[in-house]
């Protein structure tokens, strides 16, 4: 299990650079931010920000977060960068999906290959 002081770190870290990187807040993060700063990670634009995103998004649903669609069941031994790639794939996919927060994109992508 992820420890709580890891969550909370990453949570603040999330936080700050959502507020500085983008003009909406944390809360509002969509799919094409993280294509931004995602897209050829870990030599992406902005990498620690990807994988703090990442990151954050797997503990939430380690702790039993649900977004409305299927929650997926990610091994934490998963590297970042298996994760990264399966997520961008489902988004380009589904361009119509790019404006959906990060909660239901990450869901969407990762149910089918990581069921609970």
């Amino acid at each position: 299990m992820r420890s709580i002081g890891r969550v909370a770190l990453v949570f603040v870290l999330v936080f700050v650079a959502a507020n500085f990187l983008s003009n909406r807040p944390a809360e509002a993060v969509t799919g094409v931010d993280l294509e931004d700063w995602c897209s050829g990670y870990p030599e992406s634009s902005r990498p620690n920000t990807c994988a703090a995103y990442v990151d954050w998004m797997l503990d939430l649903y380690a702790k039993g977060f649900e977004y409305g669609v299927a929650s997926p069941c990610v091994p934490e031994e998963e590297p970042i960068i298996v994760i990264v790639p399966i997520v961008l794939d489902w988004l380009r996919s589904h361009p119509d999906q790019e404006g959906e927060r990060l909660g239901f994109i990450f869901a969407s992508a990762l149910s089918k290959r990581y069921p609970c």
